[in-house]
């Protein structure tokens, strides 16, 4: 199997949402858990709307990965999907070393932590 090809396997199937960026932080591709989790269809929001849009993010243009090896800025938020509904979500981002324009400069991954910051909440009260 050529690298291609599972690399877009995981990228549709992980289980957390994925989404890369572009050196604008314009969204040029996102996965399909991406997907549940902001409510929005890809066709929407690729090439038109930036991760900042959702995330507050700014990591993405942080960091320099010629410097550094691994490099992550983590955080939790709260996000509106598309419909209105609020979602607690942890996201990270990565900055990518891109060869050109046209390749990822950042890769978010982001994971709905509703279900856990309820059942927190209720083992406090």
């Amino acid at each position: 199997m050529k690298k291609e090809n599972w690399v877009g396997k995981i990228f549709k199937h992980v289980r957390d949402g994925m989404m890369l960026v572009d050196s604008k932080q314009t969204i040029i591709a996102m996965n399909p858990a991406m997907e549940k989790i902001l409510g929005w269809n890809p066709s929407e929001i690729i090439g038109k709307k930036s991760c900042q849009d959702f995330f507050g993010c700014h990591g993405c243009s942080i960091g320099d990965p010629d410097q550094n090896d691994f490099y992550t800025i983590f955080h939790s938020t709260v996000q509106k999907t598309k419909s209105g509904v609020r979602r607690n979500i942890w996201n990270s981002c990565f900055p990518l070393k891109a060869s050109s324009e046209k390749h990822p400069a950042g890769l978010i991954i982001a994971c709905d932590i509703t279900k856990s910051v309820q059942k927190n909440k209720k083992d406090v009260d």
